[in-house]
């Protein structure tokens, strides 16, 4: 390879030689004989150096000086996208190591209908008041008209009744009758191993031998939050 270049103007070349800490490149332009440029300064609006054989663009001028604009969109480097497809849905812990701390957070897949029934919900416990008397009203919310209303506008699930919300037990009654339960039921091994869903609905009762009969309250799973990685076992 010839480290010479009587070059002036725009051109394409692949990665050769990385100076990492000055944040620097050399570009070989394979249409140009193969002629090697000078140690380029990287144009990067943050600190992100190429790796070796990669396809970049290069200004240079008369002097072999110049600058290496970066990565440029080719068959075989396409651009990064932040936008991920999932056959399953499900929940994953992602993690990652910076010194000797880790840090984390749970992405989970749902179709459009739950994420729009679980935005709702989050929306009515933070900006709603909590009624018992005024369950049925716009901006007023108990435990189980809040899972009502969060369902009711998005899906065809209204518990058995389309006009107002009903209670604890007829909602865990129309679950049951639907076939709706999570097999083996709740408990909080399978909730840190993260084996409910954003949607799913979790039923309290004072009597487990009749729990539909003495069920008097519910919650909605709208996500995960990791507070410590070392509490979620995978």
């Amino acid at each position: 390879m010839k480290e010479v270049a009587t070059m002036n103007g725009y051109y394409t070349g692949k990665i050769s030689s990385i100076d990492k800490q000055n944040g620097k490149v050399k570009v070989t332009f394979p249409q140009e004989s193969d002629v090697v440029s000078s140690w380029l300064p990287l144009l990067a609006f943050e600190y992100n150096m190429p790796d070796i054989g990669d396809f970049v663009a290069v200004i240079l001028d008369e002097n072999d000086n110049g600058i290496c604009l970066g990565k440029i969109y080719s068959n075989s480097q396409k651009p990064f996208s932040t936008e991920k497809y999932a056959k399953k849905i499900g929940n994953v812990l992602i993690s990652a190591k910076l010194g000797d701390q880790y840090v984390g957070c749970v992405v989970s897949v749902t179709t459009a209908q739950i994420k729009k029934v679980c935005a709702r919900a989050s929306y009515m416990g933070k900006n709603w008041k909590y009624s018992q008397a005024k369950r049925g009203q716009t901006g007023y919310y108990d435990c189980s008209s809040l899972v009502w209303k969060a369902y009711k506008p998005y899906t065809k699930v209204n518990f058995g009744s389309a006009a107002y919300p009903g209670t604890t037990k007829t909602e865990s009654a129309w679950c049951r009758d639907h076939g709706k339960l999570l097999k083996g039921g709740f408990s909080w091994k399978k909730l840190k191993q993260m084996k409910f869903n954003p949607g799913d609905i979790v039923f309290k009762s004072e009597d487990s031998s009749h729990p539909y009969a003495t069920t008097y309250h519910v919650e909605m799973l709208t996500g995960y939050v990791c507070y410590r990685l070392s509490l979620i076992h995978i």
